[in-house]
């Protein structure tokens, strides 16, 4: 992120001096690369889109975003140690069950409270099937006797 080149006259040789990152914008774009594309969150108009793509590693995270008067808690679980794959989604309590997860973002001047769990996207959550001429649902997680 180096963004200042000096000249070692008079020899004309070239040497890196790490100086000027802020001025050049390089870490801003590091930051902005960070949360769009790590912590997917991306500000769509009026919308925030919330779409991680987090190391396996992490179990949680939890970010701040200000929109103008009105102040969210995001809050993102990942039990599974999955990377990507939003499975629940609630904004104030209120479940989102629409994907791509936009979240229409107040001007209210108050909290909101997000809450983000993920799973494997690959792996069928549920499924609903014909079992003796009635349609049931299926879990992958529902104990089998």
């Amino acid at each position: 992120m180096r963004g200042h080149i000096l000249n070692s006259a008079p020899r004309r040789t070239w040497r890196l001096d790490s100086g000027w990152t802020w001025y050049t914008g390089s870490s801003g774009w590091l930051q902005r690369a960070g949360v769009e594309s790590l912590l997917g969150l991306r500000l769509r108009g009026a919308f925030l889109s919330v779409d991680p793509c987090i190391p396996r590693a992490w179990d949680k995270y939890e970010a701040r975003v200000n929109y103008r008067t009105a102040r969210y808690s995001i809050s993102v679980e990942n039990p599974s140690g999955v990377s990507r794959g939003v499975v629940f989604a609630s904004v104030d309590g209120v479940e989102i069950a629409e994907r791509p997860l936009l979240v229409a973002l107040l001007d209210d001047g108050g909290p909101h409270q997000v809450n983000v769990r993920l799973v494997d996207s690959r792996r069928s959550i549920s499924t609903w099937r014909l079992d003796g001429g009635r349609l049931c649902l299926h879990s992958p997680w529902a104990k089998t006797s």
